[in-house]
């Protein structure tokens, strides 16, 4: 399809900031999409090394290509704010200038999101990628919009810069991308999209993401586990489950790392999941491998988030290997032994 400069289809927005090393890759993957009509809108965010001058360049070699410069260094939020507000097409796609999409992304989005009223966006399956573009791992979440809806709860279901947007439902969410949660303002925004409409990934790898030193995921990770902590509990009252504050608390300090987690805490934050999966459950109507899903990914990320902890290690890793139904023995086997353990020593050193 033949791109509309003055309505496209879509209206990819991309911040860059001293992207000089993978621009080139990143730019070249819009540009070589296999669906054609949409404007290219690059904010470069007051970079200092030479992406200022390869945009301009690259601007003269396509025109869908719009550059805008910040006069000072703003942020992502504030920049991808900017972006949204000149863009005129139909569907907003992210992209971050570090990143691949694949020459399909675009036609598949576009026409799942025709097809789909009720949904107001859709990510892809993704592809991790090494600074040299070497892939690393493959994955597919969240590919039906119940799951999404509870991997929301507890972390961003999508892979960001690989999700296309309806425009017409950012401008009716209020500063789309708060500059208080950089780091995570893209959890932030997928939790308040998901109160307008449904959301999903389209069960295709059509993205690569870049894990590198300079990635957001690698210099922003403190941060970004501490506002994913209170988002996370933000969205567990939103939905409000039949949990107390405490319990809240204790799910998202443990799933994310929090001071003075406590290995007896395990105990009562795998009963409070266990509640709210079957409330979910009832809510979205899941039939019994749907609920497992549910179980399955909580568990996994509880986990996960502990397996670090130098008692409950050794049994932690077991459980990931075990169907959910049995964890909750596995970690009470665990804590049992790890008490026994310290009783012994508390008595050999007597």
């Amino acid at each position: 399809m033949a791109s509309s400069l003055q309505n496209p289809t879509v209206s990819v927005v991309m911040p860059a900031f001293n992207a000089e090393q993978y621009f080139y890759s990143a730019a070249a993957s819009i540009l070589n999409q296999e669906f054609t009509d949409f404007e290219f809108i690059i904010i470069d965010d007051h970079s200092t090394d030479q992406t200022e001058t390869i945009l301009r360049e690259l601007a003269e070699t396509d025109d869908r290509i719009k550059i805008y410069r910040n006069p000072k260094n703003i942020g992502v939020a504030a920049s991808l704010n900017f972006g949204i507000t000149t863009a005129r097409g139909q569907y907003i796609a992210r992209m971050d200038a570090d990143d691949i999409s694949l020459p399909q992304r675009f036609s598949k989005q576009v026409a799942f999101l025709d097809e789909n009223p009720d949904f107001v966006f859709v990510g892809t399956g993704y592809q991790i990628i090494d600074a040299k573009g070497r892939v690393t791992r493959a994955d597919v979440e969240a590919t039906e919009s119940w799951e999404c809806e509870w991997m929301s709860l507890f972390r961003m279901p999508i892979i960001h810069p690989s999700m296309m947007i309806r425009r017409s439902t950012l401008a009716d969410i209020q500063k789309p991308y708060q500059s208080q949660y950089d780091g995570a303002e893209d959890y932030d925004l997928v939790q308040r999209l998901l109160a307008q409409g449904k959301g999903k990934a389209i069960d295709d790898i059509c993205f690569q993401y870049r894990m590198h030193e300079q990635s957001v995921s690698t210099t922003q990770a403190s941060r970004q586990r501490d506002i994913a902590r209170n988002l996370c509990a933000r969205a567990l009252i939103n939905q409000d489950f039949t949990l107390s504050e405490a319990e809240i608390a204790l799910i998202a300090n443990c799933l994310y790392n929090g001071p003075d987690r406590q290995a007896h805490d395990l105990v009562i934050v795998l009963d409070a999941l266990r509640k709210i999966e079957g409330e979910f459950a009832q809510r979205y109507h899941l039939n019994a491998r749907e609920e497992n899903r549910i179980r399955a990914l909580s568990s996994r990320w509880l986990l996960r988030a502990v397996a670090n902890d130098k008692e409950l290690k050794p049994y932690l890793q077991v459980a990931l290997s075990y169907p959910a139904e049995t964890i909750s023995q596995i970690i009470n086997y665990g804590l049992r032994r790890s008490s026994l353990l310290g009783h012994q020593k508390n008595r050999s050193a007597a």
